[in-house]
């Protein structure tokens, strides 16, 4: 049952995911969010400083007709505070969310289905993690007419994305595509055989794992299969989950019948393990990988007419332990589950609602964190519990021959969606979130001037860089510090801002191309890099003698390959450079003197 104790305050430290030692403070929350007949499909992701990143799509326009289907991105901190929260649009048709990813830069990216009448394409975004604002966007075409997305990861420096391609005229086909973290398309290769679901992910060894129905692959870093098996037929197991990597293989989900069961195969392919059975629906568990390579589940404990939200702990050898799950007065159906968990514990969840249930619920999609290690947790119980069976399923895997070619997949557009702020429309199942104060502090700042800022405290820390001491900030924008206090939490933004500063060149009055070695080339000095430089020389008498655009040697004193005579000649630059308020473009005219 809900409960919200007297003291319900429960502060606990969040280790970043990236080698920094800086920390930030969190709390429990529970938020349910409130979409009506709307059914999203939310995924989650970590920031480096702890704060969740949610993204979604609704579900509804593909069955409505709309035209438009629009995307969230939300931002929330440790606290449960909202930093920003945006909706965005593309009116040239339909955008279905399908995966988002968080890079070591706090740059987000999000991957999924553009849809336009009968035309499906994929397309990835980029955003900027700080401020929500969305710094590309392209559609990329593969070259069929059914398109459905799965799953997108990231690992050194390149995006996996994942998914089915199928029209009226062929097989269905999978397909990996791989791409830089500037969106700039690498390679594909697509392959059969392959199903309606399934999922993928890069491995540690720069390779890819993935899963179609009964099939599972493993591939090189160049998209060549390493091995492939599939189920053998008449098993009615679904593989409904994975794959996670191990320290020595891929675990995967099976169901049938409304049980499931883990099951372990090593990086060659072969079956290692596979679990007891336990009741569940077939919407596959959130897996975590835990520190003592032991894993994390949470997953929907099947009941008559609702769902429990259930979790336990896997062992690295398929051993089943600690089952417990929530317990709530409301009543909750609910369909995925997707789970970040921070170094010390802090887990946080989110769940979609099933479409396709059938009664109605008080509580659809959610957000929800606690700290596994902690034995109370704030706002609400779990209830331990066994409901275990031992696995009698016979798995038999033979290897299949799989067929893969590449293919190109063709970039239509770059562009950029609309974004708008939006509120999200949470209500706040445990009364611990307190709305941050925000303070504003504007500075503008002559060209070779420096600010320095300071926080007020130890209490605060820099959004987008670890540390809390004085910072030169230099780049006009915005820089954001917060109050790591969950009760009693701040916002500063340090907004600087330059006029428009000159960039000085220099040009030598004279120069002597004698061929001694010094001084023979005329050559211009700049105070900030130049994008373009145009020079033009002209005789006393306006007779046009030399052009370059060279701007490490304007002219070393010929004309058509011909040595010219000592004498004063006009030399004129045009030049380009660029700041944060755009291009500049200049004209300089002066005499210079040539000396032989």
């Amino acid at each position: 049952m809900l409960k919200v104790p007297s003291q319900c305050w429960s502060f606990l430290i969040l280790a970043l995911l990236s080698c920094s030692t800086e920390y930030v403070l969190a709390q429990d929350y529970f938020k349910a969010l409130e979409t009506g007949n709307t059914y999203l499909n939310q995924q989650i992701d970590r920031f480096s400083n702890g704060d969740i990143l949610i993204g979604n799509s609704s579900l509804e326009a593909l069955e409505t007709g709309d035209e438009i289907g629009k995307i969230t991105l939300l931002r929330i901190d440790g606290c449960g505070n909202e930093l920003w929260s945006k909706i965005y649009t593309y009116t040239e048709g339909y955008l279905e969310l399908k995966d988002v990813v968080v890079n070591d830069l706090n740059e987000v990216f999000i991957y999924g289905s553009h849809y336009k009448g009968l035309a499906e394409v994929i397309f990835i975004a980029k955003f900027d993690g700080l401020t929500g604002e969305n710094m590309d966007f392209r559609l990329f075409d593969p070259g069929t007419v059914d398109h459905f997305s799965y799953t997108m990861d990231l690992h050194n420096g390149q995006i996996m994305v994942y998914g089915l391609l199928f029209d009226f005229n062929t097989a269905k086909l999978g397909f990996i595509a791989v791409f830089n973290e500037n969106l700039a398309y690498l390679w594909s290769k697509r392959f059969e055989p392959f199903e309606s679901t399934g999922a993928a992910i890069a491995t540690s060894d720069n390779g890819f794992a993935g899963r179609s129905g009964p099939y599972l692959y493993k591939f090189d870093n160049s998209g060549t299969p390493q091995w492939s098996v599939g189920l053998e037929s008449g098993s009615e197991i679904l593989i409904i989950g994975g794959p996670i990597e191990t320290n020595n293989g891929l675990l995967f989900e099976g169901h049938r019948n409304g049980e499931s069961f883990f099951f372990k195969v090593d990086m060659n392919g072969q079956l290692l393990w596979q679990s007891d059975l336990f009741p569940a629906t077939n919407q596959g568990a959130a897996i975590t990988l835990l520190e003592d390579n032991s894993f994390l589940c949470t997953y929907n404990q099947l009941e008559t007419d609702y769902t429990d939200l259930a979790q336990f702990n896997l062992s690295e050898g398929g051993s089943i332990s600690n089952q417990r799950k929530l317990m709530l007065d409301d009543l909750m159906i609910t369909g995925t589950i997707e789970q970040t968990l921070a170094r010390n514990g802090v887990l946080t969840l989110i769940g979609n609602a099933n479409p396709i249930a059938l009664n109605p619920v008080d509580i659809q999609d959610f957000v929800l964190q606690f700290n596994i290690t902690e034995s109370e947790i704030a706002c609400y119980d779990w209830e331990d519990f066994s409901e275990l069976r031992t696995n009698d399923l016979v798995l038999n895997f033979n290897p299949i021959v799989l067929e893969i070619e590449d293919f190109d997949m063709e970039q239509e557009n770059r562009l950029t969606l609309d974004g708008f702020n939006f509120e999200i429309p949470f209500s706040e199942l445990c009364d611990m979130v307190f709305t941050p104060e925000t303070i504003e502090i504007d500075t503008l700042i002559a060209c070779d001037d420096e600010w320095w800022v300071t926080l007020p405290d130890s209490n605060f820390n820099w959004v987008d860089v670890p540390g809390i001491a004085p910072r030169l900030l230099e780049l006009p924008g915005t820089y954001q510090a917060r109050k790591q206090t969950c009760n009693d939490p701040v916002i500063i933004n340090y907004t600087l801002s330059r006029p428009d500063c000159p960039c000085d060149i220099f040009l030598p009055n004279a120069f002597t191309p004698n061929s001694d070695g010094q001084n023979d080339l005329l050559e211009l000095f700049s105070e900030c890099p130049l994008d373009k430089v145009s020079a033009t020389i002209y005789d006393r008498w306006g007779n046009l003698i030399h052009q370059s655009n060279q701007q490490s040697s304007i002219w070393d004193g010929t004309s058509r390959g011909e040595r010219i005579m000592t004498g004063v000649y006009i030399i004129v630059i045009d030049y380009e450079w660029s700041d944060e308020n755009g291009t500049k473009t200049e004209r300089v005219a002066q005499s210079v003197t040539l000396v032989r």
